[in-house]
């Protein structure tokens, strides 16, 4: 039977006969395998205490009996299992994302994505994938690129952004009206 420190600084701090009755249950538990009817605050600690105490006594119980023996191994050899041939995954989805697009759909997409994106660094990044056969490098291996706007996801976080230019008064005076006569001719 183990007693651990838990029990003892648990207990510690009762009264006497509150501890002479939940030692006298785990005592009684352990040596005897027999539950004493406790009442009160013994009760309750005995509740707590109670499914380590039988929690050891089955590893106890199960490490006293003998170890059975392994079945011995079959003499004869299993039959090799018959090679299956290959057939071609036909993947008849409409899945557009592993064709290459036009340098406007990705330029677009890109932008779409991430609006703070500099065109020309999404541009340089299509050319670079043409250039390598739309393949990309990962860890120094070139792998082709199976899904376009799933690795392009991945590359925008990195790409350059667009700078911020901090407009003038005339500036802006100037994009408003440019505005306000586009819209009046459209």
């Amino acid at each position: 039977m183990i007693v651990y420190r838990s029990f003892f600084e648990s207990l510690k701090g009762c009264e006497k006969t509150v501890q002479a009755d939940v030692w006298n249950a785990i005592f009684e538990m352990g040596f005897n395998q027999k539950e004493i009817e406790l009442e009160g605050l013994s009760k309750t600690l005995w509740l707590l205490i109670k499914p380590q105490i039988e929690a050891n006594l089955k590893r106890f119980i199960n490490g006293s009996k003998p170890k059975q023996k392994q079945n011995l191994s079959e003499k004869e050899a299993k039959p090799k299992q018959e090679v299956s041939k290959s057939e071609a995954n036909n993947n008849n989805n409409n899945n557009n994302n592993n064709t290459i697009p036009t340098l406007d759909e990705f330029v677009a997409y890109g932008l779409v994505q991430l609006p703070d994106v500099s065109k020309d660094a999404i541009r340089l990044k299509y050319h670079s994938w043409i250039s390598n056969d739309w393949s990309i490098n990962i860890g120094g291996k070139t792998r082709k690129i199976k899904n376009w706007k799933s690795s392009l996801n991945n590359t925008l976080p990195y790409l350059q952004k667009e700078p911020q230019v901090e407009l003038t008064q005339d500036q802006i005076f100037y994009n408003n009206v440019m505005r306000q006569i586009n819209e009046r001719n459209t």
